[in-house]
């Protein structure tokens, strides 16, 4: 059996290892290609854990509510920086994942936005759109990258808070792998039970040990029952099995130093989905599964007794 704890109840649970601050570039794991990340302007006056955040590019239109930052540090971004004031929201602390630049823009600038944006700060933002919504005249030549883009990535930005997100404990299992259910197949190959065991295993990792987590990847076989997720690994490296017909729904593991690696999935002989070999940190997982909504889990792996 597994558990699975509420974000407000388990300290495991995804998040930020501390507070982000004005002035910092921080990327969402939705982030859509074309925008670097988002930009904390501010924190909220009655609130310690709401900042106020935009995203931010490199294109050259610069629209009357936009700043764009001519010169930034070199801890990680260098170059000129625009910021969107029209594409400004409200972002919850546990809804930052990696801070790309602790000083990418200067509290000049952000002074400089806040002023072009003030009108509009107290005022309700409706669902799916950012604090200032009007589009400029300006703006009409560049109304594909727009929609392209900036709707993307808020739209995205959406979808991530929308997540779910909790905290899992992968139950111990067996050690070693599952055996192999289509002898036949594996017969038509020439290559016997052992062999193809050695020949589907992903590189960088071994069976050593066999975790059990909650069903992630599809919701259920094409038979109606319920179908397995297992995790086989040891030491710093571990890969995903699943135990289903249905072919398992796009999902990426973020690191917590930046970075997202995309499950790249096979069908083995065994019948079984299988990931390629994935690095662990401090024993445990953050996969993100796409999908309505997006789900965000944390797996620790169970150590051994």
């Amino acid at each position: 059996m597994t558990m699975k704890k509420d974000m407000s109840q388990d300290s495991m649970t995804p998040g930020p290892m501390r507070a982000p601050a004005p002035g910092e570039l921080w990327e969402c794991p939705l982030g859509a290609a074309g925008v670097l990340g988002w930009v904390v302007i501010k924190v909220h006056p009655d609130d310690a854990d709401l900042f106020l955040v935009v995203p931010v590019d490199t294109e050259d239109a610069v629209g009357p509510r936009d700043v764009a930052v001519p010169q930034v540090a070199s801890d990680g971004v260098t170059g000129r920086l625009v910021l969107r004031g029209d594409w400004s929201r409200w972002a919850c602390r546990d809804d930052f994942w990696f801070c790309a630049s602790e000083r990418a823009v200067p509290r000049e600038w952000r002074v400089e936005l806040l002023t072009r944006i003030q009108e509009s700060l107290g005022k309700k933002r409706e669902s799916g759109g950012s604090v200032v919504r009007e589009e400029a005249l300006d703006w009409a030549e560049h109304a594909d990258w727009i929609r392209e883009t900036l709707a993307p990535a808020d739209a995205d930005f959406e979808r991530w808070e929308k997540r779910e997100s909790f905290g899992e404990t992968a139950t111990i299992r067996e050690a070693g792998p599952e055996p192999v259910e289509d002898t036949g197949a594996l017969a038509a190959a020439g290559l016997s039970e052992m062999a193809a065991l050695a020949k589907e295993a992903p590189e960088g990792a071994s069976a050593e040990m066999k975790w059990e987590v909650f069903n992630l990847f599809v919701s259920k076989r094409s038979s109606g029952a319920e179908s397995k997720t297992f995790v086989f690994g040891s030491g710093d490296a571990a890969y995903f099995e699943l135990d289903a017909e249905l072919a398992p729904r796009d999902a990426f593991v973020l690191d917590a130093k930046g970075g997202r690696t995309f499950l790249r999935w096979n069908k083995t002989l065994s019948r079984r989905w299988r990931s390629q070999a994935l690095e662990l940190s401090d024993g445990s997982l953050r996969v993100v599964v796409a999908g309505s909504p997006v789900v965000d889990v944390k797996i620790a792996l169970e150590p051994r007794d």
